[in-house]
């Protein structure tokens, strides 16, 4: 999976990038932005599984960012990073499905946690999903695939007359 880290803090990244163990954690590759107008180039050739972005920036909100992100029809888990309780800026990051809210200084234990989690969450996501891809295919041939079985069954008039 890719992660794409979000904060006009360059030291904050650098911090990041240096103290989670990422492979341990499901993510083989990291992607950098320090502002919102970075990150959505970065889309266009890496789309992100995961982004882990501070809310309050001066070129661009991380709230902007999921905004963008979902109008634009990208599945990407969200993990918002801020100096700041605010209880407006977690609302509106839940009402745009943000997985999870975290207040900085970080604790490197709760954010490999919340990490995990998201990732799993998105695992298990996208696997539902190619489940409903083959239950849709299974009940668009069903009656194809009935036929066939019956036409190949040495039994068929029996089974037809049952």
């Amino acid at each position: 999976m890719r992660c794409l880290l979000i904060d006009d803090d360059i030291p904050t990244v650098e911090a990041l990038c240096d103290i989670i163990n990422w492979r341990e954690n499901g993510i083989s590759q990291i992607l950098t932005a320090h502002n919102i107008q970075d990150a959505k180039l970065l889309f266009d050739a890496n789309v992100p599984d995961l982004i882990i972005c501070d809310i309050e920036m001066p070129r661009g909100s991380g709230i902007d960012m999921i905004k963008w992100v979902r109008e634009n029809g990208y599945d990407c888990a969200f993990i918002f990073l801020t100096c700041h309780e605010s209880f407006d800026f977690a609302s509106t990051a839940i009402s745009y499905n943000a997985d999870s809210y975290l207040v900085k200084p970080l604790d490197k234990h709760k954010l490999e946690a919340v990490l995990l989690k998201s990732v799993e969450t998105l695992q298990r996501k996208r696997m539902l999903g190619e489940y409903s891809k083959l239950g849709l295919t299974w009940l668009k041939n069903k009656d194809l695939v009935e036929k066939k079985l019956l036409e190949r069954c040495p039994h068929r008039h029996h089974l037809a007359e049952a």
